[in-house]
């Protein structure tokens, strides 16, 4: 009896049971679903570059000091918070990271967001200096540079070349001379 109620329980746990709640492997399924289905979206993946290229603005570039030109963003107002602040910032960073990887990024280019983020977090997590290399290093926006680069070149393939009938010449000579060169022998022996 006991081993039957256990079995209910683990019937009613599972995902195709009828009256139970999408499980973890239903949302895993159906999140993998979208992935593919956006993967395949041209304007989805350009509408989401836009908005994380302005995520990567307002954290990296947002604020300007007139007069030198510098350029600071949320990640360097909260990185003044020791500790913190550093783990914010990560934590906000790995958003982008996250959602390269749903548009389908290839694994070296996370390999290189998460190269970038890692320098942004080590370098800012020394005191004083970590905050002054936080303005200048700017993990986020060479995220995106890395994010739209690989994209442009996904979205746009260089076309393939052109190879007509001038790629025959050059072939087409040789045989010529060596069919040539086998008459002449044939002629002279």
């Amino acid at each position: 009896m006991k081993s039957d109620e256990h079995a209910q329980g683990v019937y009613e746990a599972r995902d195709d049971s009828p009256n139970a709640n999408p499980g973890v492997v239903t949302r895993i399924l159906n999140q993998s679903r979208i992935n593919a289905r956006f993967r395949n979206d041209e304007a989805a993946q350009r509408e989401l570059l836009n908005h994380l290229n302005r995520v990567a603005d307002t954290l990296d570039s947002q604020f300007r000091v007139p007069g030198i030109g510098l350029r600071f963003g949320w990640d360097s107002i909260i990185g003044v918070v020791p500790v913190v602040g550093d783990i914010a910032g990560a934590g906000l960073s790995l958003y982008l990271v996250a959602r390269a990887i749903q548009i389908g990024a290839s694994g070296e280019i996370i390999r290189k967001m998460l190269r970038n983020l890692l320098i942004e977090v080590a370098g800012g997590a020394v005191p004083i200096v970590g905050d002054a290399f936080d303005l200048v290093y700017k993990a986020n926006n060479r995220n995106m540079r890395l994010l739209t680069n690989y994209l442009e070149a996904k979205l746009n393939p260089p076309p393939e070349p052109k190879r007509g009938w001038k790629a025959l010449i050059v072939p087409g000579l040789a045989i010529a001379l060596i069919i040539g060169f086998s008459w002449f022998l044939m002629r002279v022996t």
